[in-house]
């Protein structure tokens, strides 16, 4: 865990890498490509550092990503007026900085998913913190917007898109009440969208959103898509895919996962913008690697401020 610079609190964190870390040829290790904090979604009350396992598995072993992640504080346990869940995310992402970074610096990036996109555009593009990139999945980008559409639904008035239906007037007040646990008022949740209207950082960005999401409708991400780098819209695709990128079809490349690619791309791009060539995933081993070989083989392990 990692200790608040607060009021004390334990963070939980977790690092995920790529599993071919741990084999004896150095030429089969893996190559590392970037460093990333992942923020995970949940209404902006719920998830931890054990969500979304397969998104974070693909990006640390397609992708060859190095990631923390965290069990940061939100939700009405501390609501948006604490300022405690970007702090503890400028926590996390100051100490992987500190201890799981190679002496040869890499591109660090933010990726959230849903509420956790939120917080990854509000880190990036409002200069909170210094990234790379970023990549926000399915992002509910304007959280006011988003409450319009949710009393809409209760209300049964929310008009259905193409290819995209609604929610329910239940699972639409379920997740209404959480995201109020957090932003408690209209005012808040507005600010906390407008505030994305610029990209005041120039941080390279790629949208992921899925057409059919009946959790972000497309309308949700619209002030986000004017400023983004690169904006990906999957079609058919759901909310799903901000937990865990979408399988092959009939007729495509075996085991081709649709947006993976892509990331891919961007980061080699990233890279290429930065002027950095490959770097080993053995120079992250060393003695500033907390992680024990068995956590590794399990492809994540958890951080430790005493070692």
């Amino acid at each position: 865990s990692i200790e608040s610079t607060i009021d004390g609190f334990l963070i939980p964190c977790k690092i995920w890498r790529n599993k071919n870390d741990e084999l004896p040829n150095i030429k089969h290790r893996a190559s590392i490509t970037v460093a990333a904090l992942f923020i995970h979604g949940g209404m902006f009350s719920k998830g931890d550092c054990d969500s979304h396992p397969k998104l974070l598995q693909a990006l640390s072993e397609d992708v060859n990503m190095i990631i923390i992640t965290s069990s940061f504080r939100n939700g009405a346990v501390e609501p948006e007026k604490t300022g405690k869940t970007m702090q503890d995310l400028v926590d996390v992402s100051d100490y992987f900085q500190s201890n799981f970074m190679p002496e040869q610096r890499l591109p660090y990036g933010v990726i959230g998913s849903s509420s956790g996109g939120y917080f990854a555009l509000a880190l990036a593009a409002q200069k909170i913190l210094r990234f790379d990139f970023c990549i926000p999945i399915c992002p509910v980008a304007h959280p006011n917007r988003r409450a319009t559409y949710l009393k809409n639904c209760i209300s049964q008035n929310a008009k259905p898109t193409a290819g995209c239906g609604v929610h329910t007037a239940e699972a639409a007040t379920r997740i209404l009440n959480a995201q109020l646990s957090f932003w408690e008022t209209e005012e808040a949740m507005e600010a906390a969208g407008e505030c994305l209207r610029e990209n005041n950082n120039a941080v390279p960005t790629l949208l992921i959103m899925g057409a059919a999401d009946t959790n972000v409708p497309m309308h949700v991400c619209e002030l986000v898509q004017a400023w983004a780098t690169r904006t990906i819209v999957l079609g058919g695709a759901g909310h799903d895919i901000q937990s865990s990128p979408p399988v092959a079809k009939d007729g495509m490349e075996d085991g081709f996962q649709l947006y993976l690619p892509d990331i891919e791309r961007f980061v080699k791009t990233v890279r290429m913008e930065l002027g950095m060539g490959d770097i080993n995933m053995s120079a992250l081993s060393g003695e500033n690697d907390l992680c024990s070989n068995a956590q590794r083989k399990l492809l994540f392990c958890c951080c430790s401020r005493k070692g």
